[in-house]
């Protein structure tokens, strides 16, 4: 009988998924990595004035934009230099047979600018529904269901790219749905968590801590997930579209980095403009909305970001220079990162990119764990390991998301083919048995020819 569940063949271009996780790991250990304050935080240099620098996320994000247009102007051209003439030479001749094709006997040169301003638009897009899924992520925690987004992409890939999606695949993507079952019991968790608040303010439970946005307005949760749909419908759009830009246009990696580097840093510049000329309330105001989104102190006034705040954090020459250490080895870490994604989407598909989100956050809550364990060990059983009184529940939340990360991880290993699944013809369409029938095919012609001859020869 054969075996069930057997090992697929890996695929060399694997490897920008782990060098991504890698860089985006160590680049959050930058400003620090937690869940829920339930642990002792993992970060690279722990100190009070360190945490005041990390919390202007905004301002090291233009450092990083900016230090990716440069960094992408660099390898672009060094690249180029590495190419041979004749690589230079196909290369010309491939987007002159795309002008031919479309009817437009144009230059390289005219081509390039018919395409920017749709290049700059996909671009700008994926900036902006980058931020604002990120600050949708720290306003709704657990209202994340990323599962959708897996169909989403699919569809987008299948109808814009012509990938087919194969039936091992269409079972990963019900499989994923499971972990919706886990996202509502979390949030049902997070309701229970309040039953017996005694707090008489809307915001604020009997620790004086926020409480979640949807809690005690019901109504914004839903405005919530209807407000994700959009916002992840429109990411995968431009994940795909930038697929479709780096297979079909010959757009390198390095111009898409380049546009996104330039578009990020002046948007980020932009929004931290306004948002140091504008607070958004008085410290000692009664806690509201804006509590949510606005971190920053400043005398005495709450700002979403803050210039003035971030440059007269601190004095200490040892400090400024560990911040800037902290912005170089942020830059760099970030620029990999954005690199090796952008890889995943050009040599693999952009659902292989959808995938990383889940796996990533399996990682980082290992990683968590086991860094936790050694501090207990070297601190004599003195710090925290899933403990938190302010907080009810959270080992349950902390299991809940732990298995629906492992469930993610085990169907992202079966949609990579490193795990077949031998049933109900799951695995007809990978490559290990497309290999094996080509190669059957194959013999099969030879042996037909050779009898052939061979009653040629009798005859």
């Amino acid at each position: 009988m054969a075996k069930l569940i057997k090992l697929g063949i890996y695929n060399q271009n694997f490897k920008y998924i782990i060098f991504s996780i890698c860089c985006g790991l160590f680049n959050n250990t930058l400003s620090g990595i937690n869940y829920y304050n339930s642990f002792e935080p993992l970060i690279l240099f722990n100190s009070e004035t360190q945490n005041k620098y990390s919390s202007h996320n905004l301002i090291h994000q233009i450092f990083n934009y900016f230090a990716i247009f440069l960094f992408s102007i660099y390898f672009s051209k060094h690249n180029e230099i590495k190419l041979s003439p004749k690589e230079k030479s196909f290369l010309s001749r491939q987007k002159m047979r795309i002008s031919k094709n479309k009817s437009f006997h144009i230059t390289i040169e005219k081509y390039s600018e018919v395409s920017k301003p749709y290049l700059w638009f996909i671009i700008f897009l994926f900036v902006l529904f980058e931020y604002l899924i990120d600050k949708y992520n720290c306003t709704f925690s657990h209202l994340d269901f990323w599962m959708i987004e897996l169909i989403i992409i699919s569809f987008l890939c299948l109808k814009i790219l012509k990938i087919p999606v194969y039936k091992h695949q269409k079972f990963v993507l019900f499989f994923n749905l499971f972990p919706i079952i886990l996202k509502i019991a979390t949030i049902i968790l997070s309701f229970k968590g309040v039953e017996d608040d005694k707090s008489t303010n809307a915001f604020l439970d009997n620790h004086e801590n926020l409480k979640l946005i949807y809690i005690n307005y019901p109504f914004l949760m839903i405005i919530g997930i209807i407000m994700y749909f959009p916002l992840m419908a429109v990411k995968s759009y431009t994940h795909v579209k930038m697929k479709f830009l780096m297979d079909s246009k010959y757009i390198s990696e390095y111009e898409l980095l380049k546009l996104y580097g330039l578009i990020g840093g002046i948007f980020s510049t932009i929004i931290c403009i306004i948002s140091t000329i504008f607070e958004c309330k008085e410290k000692n105001d009664n806690y509201n909305f804006f509590d949510y989104i606005c971190f920053i102190e400043y005398n005495n006034k709450k700002y979403f970001e803050n210039f003035i705040s971030f440059v007269t954090i601190s004095e200490k020459v040892g400090e400024i220079i560990i911040e800037i250490l902290v912005v170089i080895l942020g830059i760099i870490s970030f620029y990999f990162y954005k690199f090796y994604s952008m890889m995943i989407i050009k040599f693999l598909t952009p659902i292989h990119l959808t995938f990383l989100t889940p796996i990533y956050y399996f990682f980082f809550k290992v990683i968590l764990i086991i860094y936790n364990i050694f501090y207990l060990i070297f601190h004599n059983g003195e710090g925290k390991l899933l403990e938190d009184p302010k907080t009810k529940y959270i080992k349950s939340k902390f299991f809940l998301d732990v298995s629906g990360d492992v469930n993610s991880l085990i169907g992202f290993l079966i949609y990579l083919e490193i795990i077949e699944l031998n049933c109900f013809d799951l695995s007809y369409y990978s490559r290990s048995n497309i290999i094996r029938r080509g190669i059957n095919e194959s013999l099969g012609s030879i042996e037909i020819e050779n009898y052939t001859f061979e009653d040629d020869n009798d005859k």
